[in-house]
């Protein structure tokens, strides 16, 4: 064991001894389970704030649970066991440079079993070791707030986080470190998300509505005036939020009860939503508005009031995530904060600049995390490549990649490389530190084309990006012209790794498609991710090949069918009993592979080559590298990356991502390189050296990637 103050494995096993102690604290005690706690019923139209509920509500509630978690720390080693910085973002990836990411309620488990004990099963760690990736990512395991009924709505993701404890499909503390010590022996790590930047509706927004102590400064909650309710929509019922009208926002603006204008970012959405009116605990009754962000189901804190009320909340998750159960790395969703603050002007200006609280609490939840131990990952932002250098410049240790993972997935959907070429050599110019990026694959959140970069250029009049975005656009298009009912909403493609390269064959995206030729674009969109500098994440739905849902399996559900289901069908990662379940609704999809456990009978199977294409990574040593160029190429669908993996050795990747076999020539001499001898390390076609230059031949949708240099051979 490496005795480090990040090492995870040794941290855990610390913490727990430190925190069995803690536990014996005057005051302390084992998070409740969450329970449904229904209002005190009363005769009059308003129910009053009865004070028993009201203490269920605090004990429940996240803002109270904050309190205990910050007893732990406070007064103890606990904060000074590692420095706060993100100097030492690379060394996660000595541990773990592939990771696999499980959502909880699109996993199928056995109906007996929850998902923390399913992972805690052979079957489970089969599919783990057969895939050789070294890390897990389950998110979101918070309780919902659907159980607390506020909204009744289910986006298949469950971020609608109300609670620390785990939700009641996902497990239990117990269940936890019982699987935890399997985690331990596997030397594998894990990871979870922080508190989202928008929690569902449970008990401290209940809390918040009924203007209880400093719980309204948790949300970005404004008190109307009785006066001007007229200027309010309708609400359905006590806890479901209505939005509001672009002219009720306006006249309630006008009233000096909103901003005029919020500095606002094109790439999220966000608005204001009503509640009905609410007694409070001084028996005063109250109507609210309030900051959402997608649906008025998603609440925004509000990171910059006086109380710090939801700084305390996301550093009491950083605590027990952390702190008392061992994660090593943790996922920041603070999307919801991006421009949300007021305009200069009564102009709402759209900037992709303007991210905000974000940084803020970036920086902060950052620098905490990695006190305890931890590494953080800012998740989920469309940013441009300038929002990426900002946020890792303030102590985040890693960001998802918005350059290279859009890029290539939209080089797999079009067989044009031109757009990845150009983000790829932004990216070595930006100065942006590759190792500290996570490249995803397309999954519940499918792929994203508000194309941030392209579009903050061409707002200043960059030409090149005028141009590419155009191109891009109109190649998207031509793409979901081809497709029937293509999933696309708000800018963003609904389909998974699999079905997007059923799409790039211009067939239906569901099984039908030719599983070869499927694989075959499926593995040379993770060969090119994998082969890049920093972390790959891939999702369960990748090993099994999920296919994307059509409204036709929704038929018989009680969810009204939208089309962001499509990339969000449950699927079993190993084979399961006939009484099987997934933790929600969403209908099971197809896999083009089938479950990992059954492919391993399968000579050449996905999961196999997966496995393969990974152990070659890590013995590459190209999470760890340096990303030297994006050279040009003759074949617009080609793409060549070159990496420093070592001083005096190169790792080259080429990737044709059109139907058409091609020979494309990197002249590394131009880059000041030396080929020196070249070696095949993993992929498909062949190489083959002519002085500085390094000849690749591939055929339709192959990729391949060399080591040239000192110690090369032949």
């Amino acid at each position: 064991m490496i005795f480090s103050s990040r090492n995870p494995a040794l941290l855990l096993m610390v913490l727990l001894f430190c925190l069995s102690s803690c536990a014996q604290r005057p005051g302390w005690h084992k998070p409740v389970e969450e329970k449904k706690v229904e209002p005190a019923k009363t005769a009059t139209a308003i129910p009053r704030a009865d004070p028993s509920y009201l203490h269920q509500l605090e004990k429940r509630s996240m803002l109270g649970s904050s309190v205990e978690m910050a007893r732990i720390v406070s007064g103890s080693n606990l904060g000074w066991r590692a420095t706060p910085s993100a100097s030492g973002s690379h060394t996660m990836l000595e541990y773990a440079d592939s990771w696999l990411a499980l959502n909880p309620s699109m996993l199928v488990v056995d109906s007996r079993s929850t998902t923390l004990e399913y992972m805690g099963t052979s079957r489970f760690w089969g599919a783990v070791r057969e895939a050789g990736v070294k890390g897990v990512y389950l998110a979101p395991t918070g309780a919902s707030g659907r159980m607390w009924a506020t909204n009744g709505t289910d986006d298949g993701t469950r971020e609608d986080v109300v609670s620390y404890t785990f939700a009641p499909e996902v497990g239990d503390d117990d269940r936890y470190f019982r699987m935890m010590r399997r985690f331990i022996d596997e030397h594998a790590l894990l990871g979870s998300d922080l508190v989202p930047a928008a929690t569902g509706l449970g008990p401290d927004f209940f809390l918040a509505a009924r203007n209880v102590r400093e719980y309204p400064g948790a949300y970005c909650l404004v008190d109307v005036p009785q006066e001007l309710w007229n200027h309010l929509p309708p609400v359905e019922s006590e806890w479901k939020g209505a939005s509001l009208t672009p002219a009720q926002v306006a006249a309630l603006s006008k009233e000096g009860i909103l901003p005029e204008a919020l500095v606002g970012n094109p790439t999220h959405q966000g608005g204001w939503a009503a509640t009905a009116a609410i007694t409070g605990v001084d028996a005063m009754a109250r109507r609210w508005v309030y900051r959402y962000h997608g649906t008025p189901a998603y609440a925004v804190l509000n990171w910059e009031d006086p109380s710090r009320a939801a700084n305390r909340i996301l550093s009491g998750s950083a605590v027990r995530q952390v702190g008392m159960l061992g994660q090593s790395l943790v996922g920041m969703k603070f999307d919801a904060f991006h421009g949300l603050e007021v305009a200069p002007d009564a102009t709402r200006s759209l900037s992709f600049s303007g991210l905000g609280p974000a940084a803020s609490a970036a920086q902060t939840m950052g620098r905490e995390i990695n006190r305890y131990g931890g590494w953080s990952w800012l998740r989920n932002a469309d940013l441009t490549l300038d929002g990426m250098r900002r946020f890792l410049q303030a102590d985040v240790d890693f960001v998802t990649d918005n350059a290279l993972s859009p890029a290539v997935e939209h080089a797999l959907l079009s067989g044009n490389a031109t757009f990845l070429r150009y983000m790829g050599a932004e990216l070595v110019k930006s100065g942006i530190d590759a190792r500290r990026l996570v490249h995803t694959m397309p999954a519940e959140y499918g792929v994203s084309y508000t194309l941030p970069t392209l579009q903050a250029r061409a707002a200043d009049g960059d030409e090149t990006a005028k141009n590419l975005l155009a191109q891009v656009t109109q190649e998207y298009r031509a793409s979901a012209g081809r497709q029937a009912g293509m999933p696309v909403k708000n800018n963003v493609l609904y389909t998974t790794g699999a079905g997007l390269a059923a799409m790039g064959l211009g067939q239906q995206a569901d099984a039908s498609s030719s599983s070869k030729d499927i694989e075959q674009g499926h593995f040379l969109l993770v060969l090119f991710k994998a082969m890049q500098p920093g972390v790959i994440m891939l999702g369960g739905q990748d090993l099994v090949g999920s296919m994307p849902l059509n409204p036709a399996t929704m038929g018989n559900s009680e969810i009204p069918w939208d089309i962001s289901f499509s990339s969000r069908g449950s699927y079993s990662l190993t084979t399961v009993s006939s009484f099987a379940s997934s933790g929600q609704s969403i209908a099971r999809t197809t896999t083009a592979y089938g479950p990992a456990d059954e492919q391993g009978f399968k000579k050449g199977a996905f999961i196999s080559k997966i496995g393969e294409l990974l152990k070659a990574r890590t013995g590459s040593g190209v999470a760890k590298g340096r990303l030297v160029a994006y050279p040009e190429t003759k074949t617009p669908g080609v793409a060549v990356a070159i990496t420093e993996i070592a001083p005096g050795r190169f790792m080259v990747t080429a990737a044709n991502f059109s139907r058409q076999g091609v020979t494309e020539s990197v002249d590394v001499g131009k880059l000041g390189l030396s080929a020196g001898n070249v070696s095949s390390l993993v992929g498909n076609g062949s190489v083959n050296r002519d002085g500085n230059r390094v000849v690749f031949s591939l055929g339709p949708w192959e990729g391949k990637a060399v080591i040239m240099g000192a110690g090369a051979s032949k």
